[in-house]
């Protein structure tokens, strides 16, 4: 392991990590916020003296929201920990440490 600055593709590759990070946390609160409004906040609202119709077909958009948010979150990690890894492979090469 010897010290070098690091060049252009890997700014560009860390700085790229890092966006889709911030991505993953987004899409991780997007698809929490969609669960949490269909299973239970929405579902408190439909007790029976209120009986609105138009939000019981808002529960199906708000889940297809939460697995599309959820799946895409799974992809901006993965994204993520591949372009990041082989940046920091350079410093550690050795997982243990």
């Amino acid at each position: 392991m010897t010290p070098e600055p690091l060049s252009d593709l890997d700014w560009q590759m860390l700085f790229s990590g890092l966006l889709s990070i911030s991505y993953f946390v987004g899409f991780m609160i997007l698809g929490s916020l969609s669960f949490l409004l269909g299973l239970a906040v929405i579902p408190s609202v439909l007790y029976p003296p209120f009986n609105f119709v138009q939000l019981r077909y808002q529960r199906a958009a708000l889940y297809v929201i939460g697995i599309a948010s959820v799946v895409l979150a799974i992809y901006q990690f993965a994204r993520a920990m591949g372009l990041v890894i082989p940046v920091l492979s350079q410093f550690f090469p050795r997982w243990w440490i």
